[in-house]
């Protein structure tokens, strides 16, 4: 039996990425120390955000679900599903799943109801998690999400799908185009709190706490890839990097204290899983 099994390919990279996560999550002296996993870097998944929106007629649950019986088969513990929208058919995936799924999207909200009471969340994801608003269906913690504009939220998308193709390979371009959307969003939420702009009501720093500063989610896995150290400027959690320590906790190894991520509220998300 394997402690984790992966449904994977979208994108392949996002995937590598947890895998990464995942490693460096994991205290370790030896390569037994380590998690046995199954990666299925199952590609052949339709665009699940062009299917959500209405631009393409293939839909990607039947090929999810696929993946999900085919991890079963090689008895994994869990499935980790490192794709935001995706979680848009999860009921769908954890019905065929003799194993738990874990909800990437539920967990993100979790940690973040339990360790920043009372702020706000700002999404930043594709179109298709952004219209469908499928963050929602998991806030049973009654959290403020909010997103940035309709503007902001194309430039995102943009950002995404950037990354996804390969278009543009300076990630510091890239990340400096997602720092502006972050930006401009904590610049109108300050205002509307405060009726001043938030540049000359704080100093840099405090924009990670103040009034009207949202946390900011990276709600899709090529946004990880990206990484949340981009923007230390502004108070990040990734959602994928929470699914990583939620895996690992979940399964039979010793996680590794990053200093980043509560200990205890990691620990008692992944009970979930167990």
């Amino acid at each position: 039996m394997y402690d984790l099994g992966i449904l994977g390919g979208m994108g392949s990279e996002a995937t590598e990425t947890l895998f990464r996560m995942i490693l460096s999550s994991t205290e370790t002296e030896k390569d037994q120390d380590f998690p046995e996993m199954v990666i299925l870097n199952k590609s052949s998944i339709p665009d699940r955000s062009a299917y959500l929106l209405g631009q393409s007629e293939e839909n990607p649950l039947p090929v999810l679900q696929e993946g999900a019986r085919e991890l079963n088969l090689l008895q994994v513990g869990r499935i980790a599903l490192p794709c935001n929208t995706a979680h848009a058919f999860y009921a769908d995936i954890q019905a065929v799943s003799a194993c738990p799924v874990i909800n990437m999207l539920e967990s993100s909200l979790e940690y973040i109801w339990r360790t920043r009471p009372g702020a706000q969340v700002c999404i930043l994801g594709t179109l298709g998690t952004v219209r469908t608003k499928v963050y929602e269906r998991y806030n049973h913690f009654s959290l403020d999400i909010v997103y940035p504009d309709d503007e902001g939220c194309e430039e995102v998308h943009s950002v995404i799908y950037d990354i996804k193709t390969g278009i543009h390979e300076n990630m510091d371009e890239l990340s400096g185009r997602l720092a502006r959307v972050m930006q401009r969003t904590a610049d109108v939420m300050a205002q509307e709190a405060s009726g001043q702009k938030f540049s000359e009501k704080m100093a840099p720093d405090a924009a990670r706490t103040g009034a009207g500063a949202p946390v900011f989610l990276l709600a899709c896995t090529e946004l990880s890839v990206l990484g949340a150290e981009r923007f230390l400027q502004f108070d990040v959690l990734d959602a994928m990097g929470i699914l990583a320590q939620v895996s690992v906790a979940a399964g039979s190894k010793k996680r590794k204290d990053s200093g980043i991520y509560d200990t205890q509220v990691i620990e008692e998300i992944a009970q979930k899983y167990v």
